[in-house]
């Protein structure tokens, strides 16, 4: 069986090309030592963006985008876009979370505190997944219910300090990784298990060269891979409470192979859930018509018309029928969460990690996909007050957050009456209930 090899790369190609017939000459070249150019070429590890600007360099200045089809962002040799404000990026993340849900339901660690005794695994739940804090709890939920020693943590805590890499403030991104490891070591975990798809690409691209050089970091495995493990590990003895029934075509999460092994471990667990039957993978046709968002993309661009929901929606549910699935589930959190807009009684939207949940009895309401079906911010804001003011979040806050995430063009349908009253009139209307995620359509 031929080893996967971790960074595929074009650069062997690319240095005969330029009339380099030997590595070492390359190497010299561009001042790398040629033992250590051979683990970049071979695809043990990637180099460094002082490393790949010296490769590029050498190679007449070619553009890093021919030597490899991935990984720039984590390297920091993506294209440079202007610099943003990072507080206000983590900030706007974090209050995404507290708006709905409570300081005192919070099972994960967002401040520079201990856990309560050592732990074999850390979990990295990211910064992303803060905007659907259901995917948090619901994975706190299943590991606790099989059994793992854990610690989670979310947030700028635990950044992998990637978004930094995106602006090349590479000082800032080391600083970030090195404080979030020295945590996970101090905690006395030998292993990151990571939500997120790039915090993984990002947390063992620096693992795989601090081995090489001696150095002895906690492994990283994408959450699926634990998963998988622990399930397959427990066999029969895993605690199941319910079957779920649910025809699921599974969106993959795509630009690695990082992302493409999740994928597809993603699917080997949603098939060992009782009553999940998967029955594919979203296909272009689907993918086209449903899009592609992420919590930046939502809050910031302008929202889809009223029209364009309902339509996208119905088409959406036609093609699941079509295909023999009735739920979408998405590798990645972003997909969860811009697919929640388009979720109908004909088509549920719901992360493999919560299918499992359920199973296991342990799942949290969706509050984020029940404040999206309301569309309400002003109603939104109402019903979750219990939640935001227990973090101390002003008003004012909490309803720019709810303007900003939930539009009233993704509403199941109106919720108060057009003319005002109070009940007199006959339109239908559609009751929503956020903290319990119970929805009545109209």
């Amino acid at each position: 069986m031929t080893a996967t090899v971790p960074y595929p790369n074009h650069l062997a190609q690319e240095r005969t090309r330029a009339g380099f017939d030997a590595p070492e000459r390359l190497a010299s070249l561009a001042g790398i030592e040629p033992s250590w150019y051979a683990h970049i070429e071979g695809g043990d590890i990637l180099p460094t963006l002082d490393e790949l600007e010296r490769i590029c360099a050498a190679l007449a200045g070619i553009a890093p985008q021919r030597l490899y089809d991935a990984w720039l962002a984590n390297i920091g040799a993506d294209v440079p876009r202007e610099r943003p404000n990072y507080a206000r990026f983590w900030g706007d993340l974090e209050d995404a979370g507290h708006l709905l849900v409570s300081k005192e339901e919070t099972v994960w660690i967002e401040r520079n505190v201990a856990p309560d005794g050592a732990v074999d695994v850390f979990v990295n739940m990211s910064c992303g997944p803060q905007h659907t804090p259901h995917l948090i709890l619901d994975t706190v939920g299943v590991l606790r219910a099989l059994g793992v020693n854990f610690a989670a943590g979310a947030g700028r805590l635990f950044c992998c300090g990637t978004y930094y890499r995106h602006y090349k403030d590479l000082k800032q991104a080391e600083r970030m990784h090195a404080a979030s490891v020295a945590r996970s070591v101090a905690w006395g975990a030998s292993l990151t298990a990571h939500m997120c798809t790039n915090c993984q690409n990002t947390f063992s691209m620096i693992e795989r060269r601090e081995r090489l050089l001696g150095t002895q970091l906690p492994a990283n495995v994408q959450m699926y891979t634990l998963l998988e493990q622990t399930l397959r590990k427990l066999g029969e003895r895993v605690p199941w409470q319910r079957e779920v029934g649910a025809k699921v075509l599974v969106l993959r999460a795509g630009g690695s192979p990082v992302h493409v092994e999740a994928t597809e471990t993603c699917a080997r667990v949603l098939a060992m859930i009782p009553g999940v039957e998967v029955v594919g993978f979203v296909d272009p046709e689907i993918d086209r018509i449903a899009g592609h968002g992420n919590a930046e993309t939502i809050v910031n661009d302008p929202a889809l018309s009223r029209h364009d929901v309902e339509r996208r929606r119905e088409r959406l549910a036609d093609l699941f029928a079509a295909r023999g699935a009735d739920t979408m589930s998405a590798t990645h959190h972003t997909g969860q969460q811009w697919w929640s807009r388009f979720s109908s009684d004909r088509l549920a939207v719901r992360h493999p990690i919560s299918l499992l949940a359920d199973a296991l009895g342990c799942a949290s309401p969706d509050r984020y996909q029940a404040a999206c079906k309301l569309g309400d911010p002003e109603a939104i804001l109402e019903q979750t007050r219990p939640m935001w003011s227990s973090w101390g979040m002003r008003e004012e806050r909490a309803r720019t957050l709810a303007q900003a995430i939930f539009d009233p063009a993704y509403a199941d349908g109106p919720s108060r009456c057009a003319c005002g009253g109070e009940g007199g009139c006959q339109e239908q209307l559609i009751s929503v209930d956020v903290l319990s995620g119970a929805v009545r359509p109209a």
